[in-house]
C-alpha cells in the first residue's frame, strides 16, 4: 500500500491509500466531507518551530505507526533539496529514482519491521 503526505494547501485529489494532509481551513473542509478515505487518514499541523523537512520526518513516523504496511510514500507540495536525500535514507526511507519533480517525490521504505 502506498501512502500520500500532502503539503498542498488546497488539496482536491483522489487517493487510493492513506492520506496525511496538512491542516488548512480549505483542507479541513474538504477532508471532513470525504467518505472513502482509508481509516487512519489524518490532517497534520505544520508547526512554526519546525522546518518543512522536520515536519515531514515527524509525519513519516506517524504514517509508520498507523500504516506499517505502507511500502512507499508519495510526498506532494514539497520540494526536496538534493542535500536532504541523505537524511531521508538515515530515517529508513530512500528517494525513489526518477520521481522527483518541482514539488513532489516518492520515498521507498528501506526497512520493514
Amino acid at each position: 500500500m502506498n501512502a500520500v503526505i500532502s503539503f498542498e494547501g488546497n488539496f482536491r485529489n483522489k487517493v487510493c491509500g492513506p492520506l496525511w494532509l496538512i491542516w488548512t481551513p480549505e483542507n479541513k473542509a474538504w477532508f471532513v466531507k470525504q467518505r472513502d478515505l482509508i481509516e487512519g487518514s489524518a490532517l497534520f499541523l505544520n508547526s512554526p518551530s519546525e522546518t518543512a523537512l522536520e515536519t515531514l520526518l515527524r509525519v513519516l513516523g506517524d504514517v509508520e505507526d498507523h500504516h506499517p504496511e505502507s511500502s512507499s510514500v508519495l510526498v506532494r507540495g514539497l520540494a526536496l533539496p538534493q542535500s536532504d536525500t541523505t537524511k531521508q535514507s538515515r530515517e529508513g526511507y530512500e528517494l525513489q529514482p526518477g520521481t522527483r519533480t518541482e514539488d513532489s517525490f516518492e520515498l521507498n521504505r528501506t526497512r520493514m519491521e
